[in-house]
């Protein structure tokens, strides 16, 4: 696009864009610095108004997923298994985990 097909309306949005940006630069400046403590009331300050604090070096570890624990558990609530018919298992004619059927 050469300069002399760029419209009047594109130049005037671009300088207004690059003038709200220059704004919002400088404003934003501003309002640091008038938060900014003087330099006379950083120097002033007393050791009894400071903040004292506990620094650690750390050292990495091996962590472990699982930890041994003593404690007692107890049932949110409790069943009772009982046989329909009263009586002993005298066999098993079939193997663990092997299909049966009723009857």
């Amino acid at each position: 696009m050469s300069i002399a097909k760029i419209s009047f309306s594109k130049v005037t949005a671009l300088l207004a864009v690059i003038a709200l940006v220059y704004w919002a630069m400088t404003a934003e400046q501003l309002a640091a610095q008038e938060k900014a403590p003087e330099a006379s009331d950083v120097a002033t300050t007393t050791d009894a108004a400071l903040t004292r604090v506990e620094a650690r070096i750390i050292q990495a570890q091996d962590y472990s997923q699982h930890h041994i624990v003593q404690g007692q558990i107890e049932a949110w609530r409790s069943v009772d298994l009982r046989t329909q018919v009263s009586g002993t298992v005298e066999s098993l004619p079939v193997e663990q985990g092997e299909p049966v059927k009723a009857g």
